[in-house]
């Protein structure tokens, strides 16, 4: 008896190392594929229409091909005005991912502060291992719930605060303006119209100055891709006492030229403090180190071959440092605002939701 135990005791041993190893390696591969995922890390999307999705993805390279107009979808509401059912209407979308920082790009048109749904198939969006994007969207990010597959559902809504948020994109980046419509009401009214109609789109910088007073000036000349200026026709608006001080990284109407005691279309942004008698609406919330990079750029005088009475072009600031009046082409070498729009507020929809 004392034998068969013996022999018992160490058969048992013998068998006990190899079983555990394998429940290790079992435990260790169910951790790494929790690891593994593929998000949406935050998204932004303006009220004229234009929606970027930065991806956030833990389990390699994201899949190109899978981001496509059949992936990435946009909706209006359809006759009964309720989102997220099969009564919804489908946009005409224009999709580009950015691989380089895993951004998808969806631009479609809508009416200016109409609300519009925000789609990603995760089925067919994947990484290049095959791990599908973990959607679901619960009103922060990143989205998810631990299990790939989820599809990524959400409703624009428009900011209908007295401050609300512009966002501007420019050759050299994008930044968000907080406009003070407690403060400056009729100003903060008119910039946000024009930026509804698209009127700062493709508006060039026209003046960029350093030192005490410096400013970056832009609002009042358009180019278009045949080198042709369109000077916006002036206003005559009265300046709105706003009471806001003129401290850096503001946003205030310019003066116009010929008549200094009315504004017009352009708009500074004041790159020091300065004291001077333009009034604040607004203030740049983030990006404001976009604007201090185009301050930067080499400033040129456009005369004599391109002189303007509504708009000061004595220093002009331009993308190739070797340029002068001379050489100057204005749809290669100035510096744009390419668009302008008001940010819309980003809502889950998890059943059927009417908006009002």
């Amino acid at each position: 008896m004392r034998r068969l135990f013996s022999a018992l005791k160490k058969s048992l041993s013998s068998t006990n190392p190899v079983a555990a190893p394998e429940r290790t390696a079992s435990f260790e591969n169910l951790e790494e594929r929790r690891l593994m995922s593929l998000t949406v890390g935050s998204l932004l999307a303006d009220n004229r229409g234009q929606v970027f999705v930065n991806l956030t993805s833990t389990s390699g390279t994201i899949n190109k091909s899978t981001i496509n107009k059949t992936s990435v979808i946009l909706y209006s509401a359809g006759a009964d005005k309720i989102y997220g059912n099969t009564d919804d209407v489908r946009l005409a979308e224009n999709v580009v991912f950015n691989t380089n920082v895993n951004r998808i790009i969806v631009t479609t048109k809508v009416a200016p502060s109409v609300a519009y749904r925000i789609r990603l198939v995760a089925s067919r969006i994947q990484t290049q291992t095959g791990v599908k994007l973990d959607g679901e969207f619960h009103g922060t990010f990143p989205t998810g719930n631990g299990t790939e597959g989820g599809d990524f559902n959400a409703l624009t809504k428009v900011d209908k605060s007295i401050t609300p948020t512009i966002r501007m994109t420019t050759t050299l980046g994008s930044l968000a303006i907080k406009l003070r419509g407690d403060k400056a009401p009729n100003s903060t009214n008119y910039f946000m119209t024009k930026s509804n109609q698209g009127f700062f789109d493709n508006v060039m910088f026209n003046k960029s100055t350093t030192g005490t007073g410096a400013v970056l000036e832009s609002g009042i000349i358009k180019v278009g891709s045949d080198n042709k200026f369109f000077v916006t026709p002036p206003v005559d608006r009265n300046p709105e006492t706003t009471g806001l001080a003129g401290s850096t990284a503001t946003i205030a109407f310019s003066r116009e030229p010929v008549n200094p005691a009315v504004e017009g279309n352009g708009f500074v942004f004041n790159m020091a403090n300065n004291t001077n008698a333009n009034r604040v609406f607004g203030s740049v919330t983030s990006g404001f180190n976009v604007l201090q990079a185009i301050n930067a750029l080499t400033a040129i005088d456009l005369a004599p071959e391109h002189q303007f009475s509504l708009a000061n072009t004595a220093t002009v600031p331009v993308n190739n440092s070797s340029v002068d009046h001379s050489t100057y082409v204005p749809f290669t070498n100035s510096i744009f605002i390419k668009r302008t729009a008001v940010q819309m507020r980003i809502v889950p929809i998890s059943s059927a939701t009417k908006v009002g």
